[in-house]
């Protein structure tokens, strides 16, 4: 199986850019997350830790962004179902390990969270695609609505089994509330319908919508961003351990999109063939382009979250004690990621050019 993600022919630099500054955040709140979630979390000192506490705090939703992000890359270059389905079947694969991980710290074994919601998101959209295409575009409106409506307020679902509930819409009393099927499906369909449509207007030989500002949009941006701006800076507040998930997940729907509505922007923006054509220009553009992290970022995201977890496990008790000591480990996660997926890719790589030699044919 390949590993590098499904992407379009031309790289979306601005995609890559965003989506790099999001998994910094994301890595920076993982760490804390797995080292310090049973324990005190100390009050850095430095002021490097101190700007790394204030970046990922900032941009809390970064997982609502590359999510986002992914979904749209992957429809757009979706030439074939199967495509979609490795994905899905590495996200299935990445739950199992991740239950493991966390194995006997909850009180169910298939924790439900970003992984689950991967496999089940995607299996539905290509299920839909392969219905009728009429059905996707279906489901990204459905998507965006379901984002709108604060699923977890419905005390119907108060009835439901623990199991359920905490798959369905999370379960705040016992930290189980990442990543619920609703809304957060949405965040998968929306996307995906977006990336089939404009895939398929290139297939039809079209022009792409995104690429040209239209009339309309030189008015609805600036309004839409200055009605978010009153909003900015609720996520802030979040604090990493056992209300973290209820705190992200569960913000009223106008708060989210007035924080991921800015998102939504540097997508289209990336999208103009200007902007495409500016970026390209830049040669640190091009490389975070080149990274693993951005090619084959699935993979690169299991890989984090596991080092993460082996570094607490060898080195937990330093790490929790001493600020230095767990700021170099936590700036030491991406580039021993990328390395370490180069050096996987480069073994799947060795092992699949291995052939044994066919034994040589008797002379007549």
């Amino acid at each position: 199986m390949s590993l590098t993600e499904p992407r379009p022919k031309t790289r979306l630099f601005g995609i890559d850019v965003v989506r790099l500054l999001s998994f910094i955040a994301i890595s920076g709140l993982h760490f804390v997350w797995v080292i310090w979630y049973r324990d005190p979390v100390f009050s850095p000192v430095n002021s490097i830790w101190r700007g790394l506490e204030l970046y990922s705090k900032s941009i809390s939703i970064s997982g609502h962004t590359v999510l986002f992000l992914s979904a749209f890359l992957i429809a757009m270059s979706e030439t074939r179902v199967w495509k979609t389905m490795k994905v899905v079947l590495l996200a299935a694969f990445g739950w199992l390990l991740f239950c493991l991980f966390e194995w006997g710290q909850n009180e169910v074994f298939w924790v439900w969270d970003i992984y689950p919601l991967l496999a089940l998101g995607f299996a539905s959209a290509v299920a839909a695609r392969m219905i009728s295409v009429r059905l996707v575009y279906l489901l990204g409106v459905l998507g965006f609505v379901m984002t709108w409506i604060p699923f977890w307020e419905w005390s119907s679902f108060g009835n439901l089994p623990l199991q359920f509930r905490h798959w369905v819409v999370g379960d705040c009393a016992v930290d189980l509330a990442d990543w619920p099927i609703l809304p957060w499906i949405g965040i998968i369909w929306m996307p995906y319908a977006i990336g089939t449509y404009e895939r398929r207007r290139h297939e039809s030989g079209a022009r792409g919508t995104f690429e040209t500002w239209r009339k309309w949009e030189l008015f609805a941006w600036p309004v839409l961003l200055a009605l978010a701006i009153p909003s900015l800076g609720a996520y802030n507040k979040v604090e990493v351990g056992p209300m973290f998930a209820c705190f992200t997940f569960r913000q009223n729907p106008f708060v989210f999109w007035s924080h991921f509505v800015f998102v939504v922007f540097a997508l289209r923006l990336s999208l103009l063939m200007r902007v495409q054509e500016i970026l390209e220009r830049f040669t640190v553009v091009r490389w975070i382009g080149s990274l693993r992290l951005s090619q084959a970022f699935g993979v690169a995201y299991m890989t984090h979250y596991a080092l993460i977890e082996a570094e607490r496990y060898f080195f937990g008790s330093f790490l929790i004690t001493s600020e230095w000591i767990s700021l170099l480990a936590l700036v030491t996660v991406l580039p021993l990621t990328e390395i370490l997926v180069r050096l996987f890719e480069r073994g799947l790589g060795s092992v699949s050019r291995f052939r044994p030699s066919e034994p040589s044919k008797p002379s007549a």
